[in-house]
């Protein structure tokens, strides 16, 4: 049984984590953002051990916190995978930000969107859940402008436009709903129809959360931002949440309409394979990566719109595996960029030979972004696919496919043109990254590596809480 007060303290460190490094000196900001972050990581794990996910009767209890969070299993899977990533993203920035002179305010940003992002997964309630999805929202928007670039602040509007216009468009579909049963409660809405109307507003806002089509636009500009943000934008935190908000309003809670999950299951695997498309023809690193992840989110999101055990394990495990292999992408990316200075592969090759950990360490996270065995994100695409076969989805699986090769050829070609081959105009001064940032890339890789070499290690973890 877990101690409700114990329980408000683990999600409270993140924020007391930003007042401290906002207040700190600058020598401190990154320890202390390190530390809360790794002292976050262990209590959580800590908490999830525990035989059962009932809170106890606490003075969290009296003052109303269990009306507004729930504790579950896949809360805690999903909140754990984001602060494992998020700490060894922070242990990168320390590197990659120095000398930086927004540290306070950046390390600030960064642990308040982690610390809303635990929690909106633990949310019960509707009001509580929209808040925290909206903190996420300014805390991006902040961070993907922190530079005061005119070309950052314009890609920080137009992500802050368009994740606002779901937002609005989530909120009314969240009134509908209240206006048509008159509680906000999600364990009380259980197996509750959702109308046709406020679904499909809810959609909308985890479409423009998640970058699906048509709400896409705002992600691939929002590359500018340092490496640390993309990184936590693509493969930790906000566009997770989208997905993960989708499980949330409609597998552990509400119910679909079955036409409704239908246009979900089409849009989804559409924008697999556009994104994908879109990812082969672009040279932008950063946007290469970028379209990638909308193709990689529509794979979890088709995964929840079948509502099966199968599909919804296999959602989760899509999360787990993108967040780490992503992370390890975006991160060596930034490798390269930093050390650089350039973002047009069409200027780099040869890397291999003077970044030669960077290079071993984007090869496996490649692997697992492209489904290669025995890296985890082949058992996560397989599982997603096998579950669109168990779902008498030939058609979406085949699709499905067709976007996994399509990954295989735009990662395997950014691979190939960055550091095979000769080396470009830019990359003659190439030099390996710091070790701080290296080894960060390095622990992503082995990550990727381990989980599928120990795959019944997570598939037993999501055994436990199905």
């Amino acid at each position: 049984m877990i101690n409700g007060n114990i329980f408000l303290l683990w999600l409270a460190i993140p924020f007391a984590g930003a007042i401290l490094a906002a207040a700190l000196p600058r020598s401190l900001k990154s320890a202390a953002a390190f530390v809360s972050l790794a002292a976050a990581l262990a209590m959580g794990v800590r908490l999830f051990s525990t035989e059962s996910f009932v809170v106890s009767s606490s003075i969290a209890s009296r003052l109303g916190a269990s009306a507004v969070f729930a504790v579950d299993g896949f809360a805690f899977f999903m909140a754990l995978t984001v602060l494992t990533v998020s700490l060894l993203i922070a242990l990168y920035s320390h590197g990659y930000m120095a000398g930086a002179d927004d540290l306070g305010e950046f390390y600030f940003l960064f642990l308040v969107f982690v610390g809303s992002m635990m929690g909106l997964v633990f949310s019960d309630h509707l009001v509580a859940l929209y808040v925290f999805w909206e903190l996420t929202a300014v805390c991006s928007w902040r961070l993907i402008g922190i530079r005061r670039q005119e070309k950052h602040l314009v890609a920080a509007n137009q992500a802050f436009m368009i994740t606002s216009v779901g937002a609005v468009a989530m909120l009314a579909g969240i009134a509908l709903i209240y206006a048509a049963t008159g509680t906000f409660s999600l364990a009380a809405l259980r197996d509750y129809r959702v109308g046709t109307a406020a679904s499909l507003l809810i959609i909308a806002g985890i479409f423009s959360k998640s970058a699906q089509l048509p709400l896409h636009l705002w992600l691939p500009d929002a590359g500018v931002a340092p490496t640390p943000v993309t990184a936590l934008l693509h493969a930790a935190v906000l566009v997770k949440i989208g997905a993960y908000a989708f499980w949330r309003f409609f597998n552990a809670s509400m119910t679909l309409d079955p036409a409704v999950a239908s246009f979900v299951s089409i849009a989804s695997v559409v924008t697999a394979i556009v994104a994908a498309a879109a990812a082969a023809k672009e040279n932008d690193i950063k946007r290469i990566l970028a379209y990638s992840t909308m193709s990689q989110l529509a794979y979890i999101i088709f995964a929840f719109s079948l509502n099966t055990v199968t599909a919804v394990a296999a959602g989760f495990i899509y999360i787990m595996a993108h967040s780490f292999a992503k992370a390890g992408l975006f991160l060596a990316a930034g490798v390269v960029e930093h050390t650089l200075g350039v973002k047009d592969i069409r200027r780099l090759g040869g890397l291999k030979k003077t970044m030669p950990y960077t290079d071993a360490s984007f090869i496996i996270c490649a692997l697992s972004v492209a489904g290669i065995p025995p890296t985890v994100g082949f058992f996560a695409k397989y599982a997603v696919i096998s579950a669109a076969l168990d779902s008498h989805r030939f058609y979406s699986a085949v699709f499905l496919l067709a976007a996994a090769v399509m990954t295989m050829y735009y990662i395997f070609r950014f691979y190939r043109q960055v550091f095979t081959g000769e080396a470009g105009e830019a990359a003659t001064s190439a030099r390996e990254g710091s070790a701080s940032m290296v080894f960060v890339v390095a622990v992503f890789g082995v990550i990727s590596l381990a989980l599928g070499l120990l795959i019944k290690f997570p598939t037993g973890i999501l055994s436990r809480i199905l």
